[in-house]
């Protein structure tokens, strides 16, 4: 593997610090819309949303959240994205909501089987995919292995399940979908006495249904974001036992894994998306309920 480093810009911070966010891309823009803070101990939910232009480095508002929303998986089709569950005012959300980057609209006939946070969605041949999550508000025992597809040529077929995720239940991995698979990467797992992040990684090839085992990442880590960039998977900050601000290079190919540079600082909950090239991240937890408001813009060099 040719191995390159990100070189990290600082931009235009996000209007109002969150973390949780949802995230897509929409007509060259960064969508953040919803997400969560904290004020005075207590853990608030936002209807806010913004619009990001790298090309301007500029925030604008645009329409806000029918009600307040976070923690949901994301996928996009056809030019609309959708977000299927994640949590509200302290409750997990089983119902799925479209942007189609003007407006924002309900699909009662997607409702989810069971509630989900901290789900991670893919799409795949005209399927959606929505792999594990939570079943009850930050609690990682309620953590779920279910794999569901909603077939978009079939919808009458509602939600089926493929597959589950390999022992233990996980949640909050690094995950992104290369070439017709997902990977994921680490996690959070219950335990008798609480929970413990995870240094396993695997792999599912959608159209054999069919799990592999992958080498484990360096250190056992939760909260981490992943992305595809020139055939490669990064994994990018974190937390361990701290906030982290290590990037890794991961080889689909060779299964091999090297370090790609640094985050301007730690950062967990966060999206990394890609627009003409380059990624792009706003918001995120920086520290234990502190939200942050950095955008940086992230450029592979050789």
């Amino acid at each position: 593997m040719l191995a390159f480093q990100i070189s990290w810009q600082v931009l235009a911070p996000l209007p109002e610090p969150r973390a949780a966010l949802l995230h897509a891309v929409v007509e060259g823009r960064l969508l953040a819309a919803g997400g969560t803070q904290w004020q005075d101990g207590q853990k608030l939910w936002s209807r806010r949303c913004d619009f990001f232009d790298p090309q301007t480095n500029t925030w604008s508002p645009g329409p806000p959240l029918p009600m307040p929303r976070a923690d949901s998986a994301a996928v996009e089709v056809g030019g609309d994205t959708f977000f299927l569950g994640g949590t509200s005012d302290g409750r997990v959300l089983d119902d799925v909501i479209v942007f189609d980057g003007t407006n924002w609209q309900s699909k009662p006939d997607m409702r989810l089987p069971a509630p989900r946070s901290y789900a991670q969605a893919a799409i795949v041949n005209r399927r959606i995919y929505l792999l594990s999550g939570l079943e009850k508000t930050g609690d990682i025992a309620s953590a779920r292995s279910d794999v569901w597809m909603w077939n978009l040529d079939r919808p009458d077929d509602g939600w089926t399940s493929v597959s589950q995720i390999p022992e233990p239940a996980r949640s909050n991995y690094g995950f992104v979908v290369l070439d017709g698979k997902a990977y994921l990467f680490g996690g959070v797992s219950p335990t008798a006495n609480g929970f413990r992040n995870l240094a396993e990684s695997w792999s599912y090839d959608f159209a054999r249904n069919e799990w592999t085992a992958l080498p484990g990442v360096p250190v056992a880590t939760r909260a981490w974001m992943a992305a595809a960039l020139q055939n490669s998977i990064l994994l990018l900050g974190g937390y361990t036992d701290r906030f982290v601000d290590t990037v890794l290079n991961f080889s689909p190919g060779s299964k091999t894994m090297q370090h790609s540079g640094r985050l301007p600082h730690g950062l967990a909950d966060a999206r990394f998306l890609q627009i003409g090239g380059r990624l792009y991240v706003t918001g995120g937890e920086s520290g234990m309920k502190v939200r942050s408001a950095s955008t940086w813009e992230g450029r592979p060099e050789r």
